[in-house]
């Protein structure tokens, strides 16, 4: 049997006049490595995030020297003492220069001494407010008596001063008389 040009010419046409269709066939196994490759991607995004954040933390959590560190308010709830320049003194003059000054500068020495990591648990005793220079927010310090010693805890840094009991006089106020044991 022979095809007629002209039937021929009319498959052809609509061929041509059919647009073609841009729907990706995928099969099953394609997609499935869609898949794997995709989770491996925000794996590998995961971990690189993880990676930058401890870099960033590491960096923050650096500490300053010493001496770039400075004390200067002490808030002990109803004292408050304020170093200015170089001395120390109690706002509302309460307290005796000298004794604010004793006060002040322990506090800033024993911030020079090494300190040690406590774990993360709940202490009793008094609470002290520092301010620094370098820190925008005051940094809670919680005041412990034990039978044999006292210590300064620094809660959210989770380190301890260790403090001799017999020169714990040298770090309050005499007010303060209220101090509960561990």
């Amino acid at each position: 049997m022979m095809i007629s040009p002209a039937r021929s010419s009319s498959k052809i046409s609509k061929r041509v006049a059919r647009k073609p269709s841009h729907r990706i066939q995928l099969r099953s196994r394609d997609w499935l490595n869609i898949m794997i490759i995709s989770v491996s991607a925000m794996f590998l995004l995961l971990v690189l995030i993880g990676k930058m954040l401890s870099e960033t933390e590491s960096r923050s959590s650096q500490t300053l020297p010493v001496e770039a560190i400075q004390l200067l308010r002490i808030d002990f709830g109803a004292l408050q003492l304020v170093k200015k320049i170089d001395r120390w003194g109690e706002e509302n003059g309460r307290l005796k220069a000298a004794r604010a000054q004793r006060i002040g500068q322990s506090w800033q020495d024993l911030l020079a001494q090494p300190s040690n990591k406590v774990s993360n648990k709940k202490y009793t005793g008094e609470t002290l407010l520092f301010y620094f220079n370098h820190i925008e927010q005051p940094v809670v310090v919680k005041l412990v008596l034990s039978p044999d010693a006292a210590k300064a805890v620094f809660v959210a840094a989770q380190v301890e001063y260790p403090i001799a009991r017999e020169t714990i006089e040298q770090y309050m106020p005499r007010q303060m008389k209220t101090l509960t044991q561990e």
